[in-house]
This record gives structure tokens, C-alpha cells and sequence, in this order.
């Protein structure tokens, strides 16, 4: 069976394809953000946001022997437990002891100001998904009212 060895998330990562070592840059756990509030949004429910970063995760094997794969998924969680984005995906470890799986994230959606979680699951062999761990991502959102913004 494969195995979760970590997740984080950063704004950037390179593979070294020699080696398959991982360099992660600027990891965090925190995201602050200024949005214009809309008049009849009390609760900003719905917004997408432009942000550029990557969820990695390292993936190992429990035996050395043989080959082994297995499908996971990373699903990103709102702070009251409704599943934004969902993403699938295989695992093949069959030429190599770790693989790295990363998700670039071009847009975010949000629905409030909170607590979201990145939850990696692996999919069991009778077919049932088990969670392997949760990256918590505090989301902090200044809201700017249009109408008391200047140009000049």
C-alpha cells in the first residue's frame, strides 16, 4: 500500500529530476487578502480569488518489493466542511521509493472567512477512501467597500 509521508503547501516547488528530491519555496499556513465587498454580500459567499501556489504531497512505499500504486485525492474544504474542489489521482511507485504529487492552484474559491483544509485521502483496497491527514489554510479577507474607495 502506498503511504502518506506529508503535505504542505507553498508558493512554489521544483522536482530535481536526478535525484527526485523536492525544493519547496515559502511554505505557509496563512492567507490574507483585501476584496471588494459587493452591496448585497453580507456574507461573501461564492468569491474566487487569483492566487498562485502548489499543494504537494509525498507519497512512499511500505514494502520495498514489487510494484505499488494507488489512487488518492486532495479535496479543499470550507471552514464549515463543504468540499470546494476535489482532485483525483494516481500513484505509481513502481520504478522509485517516494513520489511527489503537486497541484498548482491558479484561482481559489472561498466562501468565508476562516479555517479551510486541504484533505489528503488514499483509496483503500476495498475501495473505501481514508483519510491520511489535513493541511489547515486560515483565510483572512479585508473587505473593501467600493463606494468609500478613492482614485485618486
Amino acid at each position: 500500500m502506498i503511504q502518506h509521508r506529508w503535505t504542505a503547501i507553498c508558493h512554489d516547488s521544483s522536482v530535481d529530476l536526478d535525484s527526485n528530491n523536492i525544493t519547496l519555496y515559502r511554505i505557509f499556513a496563512h492567507l490574507q487578502l483585501s476584496h471588494p465587498r459587493q452591496p448585497d454580500d453580507s456574507r461573501a459567499m461564492g468569491i474566487f480569488v487569483q492566487v498562485r501556489f502548489h499543494v504537494v504531497t509525498c507519497w512512499g512505499r511500505t514494502t520495498k518489493d514489487g510494484s505499488i500504486a494507488g489512487k488518492t485525492r486532495t479535496t479543499f474544504i470550507d471552514p464549515h466542511g463543504e468540499e470546494l474542489m476535489k482532485k483525483d489521482y494516481d500513484v505509481d511507485l513502481t520504478h522509485s521509493q517516494q513520489h511527489h504529487h503537486r497541484i498548482a492552484i491558479a484561482q481559489l474559491p472561498l466562501t468565508h472567512a476562516g479555517q479551510y483544509n486541504f484533505r489528503v485521502d488514499r483509496q483503500t483496497a476495498s475501495g473505501e477512501w481514508e483519510r491520511v491527514t489535513e493541511s489547515p489554510l486560515d483565510v483572512e479577507i479585508e473587505w473593501i467597500d467600493p463606494s468609500t474607495t478613492s482614485s485618486e
